[in-house]
């Protein structure tokens, strides 16, 4: 549970502070748009995601008058629906079966290649992990 809120707490660091802090000091144009974009995409939100976000974004900024404050809920409900719309996970049939897991240094790929691993093995499965760094 501690390693939730440590992580829950660098998404608040290194993504809500900064977009918080973007949608209350700032007018919106499309300068602080790019801004935004990027700083979904540091957060490895996805490129369709952070698509999805913007130009949500973009078609809010065209009501006149619209109220700066409410953009970052409009955020975290694009983002909401991204999550609810990913299927269910569906094993791949067939043997051998290869997973390849890829992220930015310290995301927990190593941790959770030693809990695949584990769990396969104790379902009695042959397991072969192999690095792939460049």
């Amino acid at each position: 549970m501690n390693r939730i809120v440590k992580g829950l707490r660098k998404t608040k660091e290194r993504l809500i502070n900064p977009l918080r802090k973007i949608f209350t000091s700032s007018l919106l144009d499309e300068n602080v748009v790019e801004e935004i974009e990027e700083l979904l995409l540091s957060a490895d939100m996805g490129v369709e995601a952070t698509e999805r976000v913007i130009e949500r974004i973009r078609e809010r900024m065209r009501t006149p008058g619209d109220p700066v404050q409410g953009y970052l809920e409009l955020v975290a409900d694009e983002l909401r629906k991204v999550i609810d719309e990913v299927p269910a996970y569906q094993p791949p049939a067939g043997n051998p079966r290869v997973i390849v897991l890829v992220g930015v240094n310290g995301v927990g790929k190593t941790s959770t290649i030693g809990k695949l691993a584990y769990r396969f093995r104790e379902e009695g499965r042959k397991v072969l992990v192999a690095a792939g760094d460049t």
